[in-house]
């Protein structure tokens, strides 16, 4: 599905799959998202692999609920924190305006 112009995928598919599955999906985008994630941001014109990545982010995603414990009782449903998925972009947005160097280091395991 392409519901983009761009030929990458994963940052228009992300935020449709956030926007139906808002407690499961994290929408992803290529400045905060793949850098705070891998140091760069990083892209590949191969469908397949590029599914591989939104599937990684997916999975160190639940690994960052699961290590801060975060569950839908931290949501306040007000502005942008509707979601616990959303509440982990926001913090990777927020903190990387503030500490571009600490993200990387939460974030970036590899």
């Amino acid at each position: 599905m392409q519901v983009m112009e761009s030929k990458r995928r994963i940052v228009g598919l992300s935020k449709v799959l956030h926007f139906l599955y808002p407690d499961l999906i994290m929408p992803i985008d290529s400045k905060y998202t793949m850098t705070a994630f891998y140091g760069y941001n990083k892209y590949s014109s191969a469908p397949k692999k590029e599914f591989a990545t939104f599937w990684e982010i997916v999975e160190r995603t639940y690994d960052i609920v699961e290590r801060l414990e975060l569950s839908p009782d931290d949501v306040d449903g007000k502005l942008w924190n509707v979601s616990v998925p959303k509440l982990i972009d926001n913090a990777i947005i927020g903190l990387w305006k503030c500490e571009k160097d600490e993200i990387l280091a939460l974030f970036n395991t590899n």
